[in-house]
């Protein structure tokens, strides 16, 4: 840390004598303290914290197995609005249902009937929209193209049917979100047959859609017609040059299927994962408008299970299925890019740039490390190779997944960095830990609640991304909602504070509580 200045002249200005002053000499070790615990706080890269960890897989643990202290809990659970509830007892076809995070709502549909239902407010009655005839397959909230809509209006709700595609303007009445404006417009194209079954949604304000029949499509669109384009078109991503010319009944070659995508809105980039289980990624370009394939993975499974090897793992080539990809945040890591999870719980991280992230173009897909479930059957009757995840949420290192027990019950599993043992690794290296327990109802959706830090002046430092410990006192506890058909639970995870404080009570013996974060 450098040095104190020191004006030249008047108050403040350095004593003449070459003897320092009492008071910058506390100073100056105030400073000093000040820089040690700072740079014990910050954390490597998370992709060097993986490869040390590598390099001596001894090292690994997850918590003690004699002083566990859960640091996942239910905080209550919202049932369903019973208008919701009254509408599934008609269901005819088909029900589908998921979270929209930006207005606090989840959507869900009952044949041709959408719900917007504010489940943080239990007693509102949820928003209705039963003016089509089709049954509702997909549903999407993107963020709008600038100069097209009004400028009240906030976001965009993509519905999808098997006949039609629309596009309705949202606009947040109050800061609280207990109020939602909705702007019909005339923004609707055909759908051909072709369920959407994923809708996604860029910065700038493109629509990506998954279609039913392993297409990739985008709904492009402006604010007037021109004399080569419409004012609302579809296009797809998957066909090819001769396609075009061929009407949709008529198959013509061979395509390869898209299952999910996933789009990183700050780094431009979009993922495609396959039903082959491989990822393709695309970018999108500098200012969001381009669509340039760039590289696809081949033997990813291979390719997976050499890297588990070497890291003293396992990963069986049968069991290998990847069921999401996670984009990480600028602010996690400048060598990992995105995270994929397999149905065992197998965590795949890959790097797109040949350097550090700074704004350039990708280069190349390419698979940097392999992490292994963890399990919890020490602390319960939990085995990782029983049931295979089917859903999975991350963020900042929190990797929550469920897994289907029975027709009733899912078990929600939470891997976390530990980061009172990362704090005291030397030198630092990755250290999990890891929760599960019981949902009732199978888990449709993951979000994660919004919440902004206690002080609105504070800056979170990139550095500290991982470091809970580091951060507790300035945010609240993370909290999460999962969605299913009887309502929606609610579950927060326990900060080290937390967890310490939850140790002494419970036992009497304080090594045992001090080992938690050793």
């Amino acid at each position: 840390m450098a040095g104190p200045m020191y004006p030249r002249n008047g108050i403040g200005a350095a004593p003449s004598q070459g003897t320092p002053s009492p008071k910058l000499d506390d100073l100056n070790k105030t400073a000093g303290i000040i820089d040690t615990r700072l740079k014990e706080d910050t954390y490597p890269d998370v992709s060097d914290l993986i490869s040390r960890l590598e390099t001596d897989q001894s090292r690994e643990r997850t918590d003690p197995k004699d002083t566990h202290v859960p640091f996942l809990q239910q905080d209550g659970f919202t049932d369903m609005s019973a208008t919701i509830s009254q509408q599934f007892d008609s269901l005819v076809c088909k029900s589908f249902m998921g979270f929209l995070p930006e207005i606090r709502r989840a959507w869900i549909t009952v044949d041709h009937t959408l719900f917007l239902w504010n489940y943080e407010d239990p007693n509102s009655r949820p928003e209705r929209d039963d003016d089509g005839e089709q049954i509702i397959v997909g549903v999407g909230l993107v963020k709008p193209a600038e100069g097209v809509f009004l400028e009240q209006i906030q976001h965009l709700l993509v519905v999808a049917t098997p006949l039609e595609i629309s596009i309705t303007g949202v606009a947040v009445d109050d800061a609280h979100y207990k109020k939602l404006i909705l702007y019909k417009t005339d923004l609707a194209i055909a759908a051909d047959n072709v369920s959407m079954v994923q809708i996604e949604g860029t910065e700038e304000g493109r629509i990506f859609m998954v279609g039913h029949n392993g297409q990739l499509y985008e709904l492009a669109y402006q604010s007037e017609d021109g004399f080569f384009s419409r004012k609302i078109r579809k296009l797809n991503h998957s066909a090819t040059a001769m396609s075009v010319f061929i009407p949709t009944f008529f198959p013509w070659g061979k395509t390869d299927t898209v299952e999910k995508i996933a789009i990183d809105k700050a780094r431009k980039l979009l993922y495609i994962l396959r039903k082959d289980y491989q990822i393709e990624l695309v970018y999108l370009g500098a200012d969001g408008s381009g669509f340039t394939r760039i590289s696809k993975t081949k033997n990813l499974s291979t390719d997976a299970q050499g890297k588990a090897e070497r890291a003293h793992g396992r990963l069986d080539d049968r069991d290998f299925m990847v069921i999401n990809i996670h984009p990480l945040k600028t602010t996690e890591s400048t060598r990992f890019q995105l995270l994929a999870v397999t149905s065992s719980g197998h965590r795949l991280y890959f790097s797109c740039f040949d350097r550090p992230f700074e704004g350039q173009q990708p280069t190349n897909l390419k698979l940097l490390a392999v992490r292994d479930p963890l399990s919890t059957q020490n602390h319960g009757n939990y085995s990782t190779e029983q049931y295979p995840f089917h859903t999975t949420y991350y963020s900042d290192g929190f990797l929550l997944g469920c897994k289907v027990l029975n027709d009733e019950v899912d078990r929600l599993v939470v891997t976390a960095p530990n980061c009172g043992a990362i704090s005291q690794s030397i030198p630092k290296h990755w250290v999990e830990q890891c929760d599960s327990t019981d949902v009732k109802c199978r888990t449709q959706d993951i979000a994660e609640v919004i919440q902004k830090p206690r002080n609105l002046c504070f800056e979170k430092d990139p550095d500290l991304t991982f470091n809970e410990l580091a951060l507790q006192l300035e945010y609240p506890p993370k909290k999460y909602s999962f969605l299913n058909t009887a309502g929606v639970a609610h579950y927060s995870t326990l900060r080290p504070i937390d967890i310490l404080c939850e140790a002494l009570n419970n036992t009497q013996d304080f090594t045992k509580a001090k080992n938690l974060f050793n």
